[in-house]
């Protein structure tokens, strides 16, 4: 696939001026990834994370775009603490041991000293800013 998709958009409050760039980076993640499904019978999908987004904000990104919020995942951290599991891992982490297709490349919509590369559980992380 080629390098400018990604399995996952990684959103931060800090991205409420980005929403075009999001919407774009969905919908050609999308087209790629369902080319690359019928070609090789794979099962790869785009997944936005909103990482401790308002629920508003989360409906403006929905709409923008034109999928459902259901769609859309609300992650309460990046790594989550013992015992909780309201994180960005645990999406990954679930994703990965569900399918074997998984696609563990990450778009983030905020600066690398708020949202740090190592905190990410990804193969691949590139920053939009």
């Amino acid at each position: 696939m080629k390098t400018n998709f990604f399995g996952y958009l990684l959103v931060t409050p800090n991205s409420v001026n980005q929403v075009d760039a999001i919407s774009k980076d969905y919908w050609n993640s999308i087209a790629a990834m369902e080319l690359e499904n019928k070609i090789k019978k794979k099962n790869y999908s785009c997944l936005i994370v909103c990482i401790d987004c308002s629920w508003w904000f989360r409906r403006k990104l929905a709409k923008k775009i034109g999928i459902p919020m259901s769609k859309i995942y609300n992650a309460k951290y990046l790594k989550s603490p013992e015992n909780r599991y309201r994180g960005f891992d645990i999406v990954v982490t679930t994703d990965s041991m569900a399918d074997d297709t998984f696609y563990g490349k990450t778009k983030v919509y905020d600066t690398p000293e708020n949202i740090p590369k190592e905190d990410i559980f990804c193969s691949e992380v590139v920053y939009a800013v």
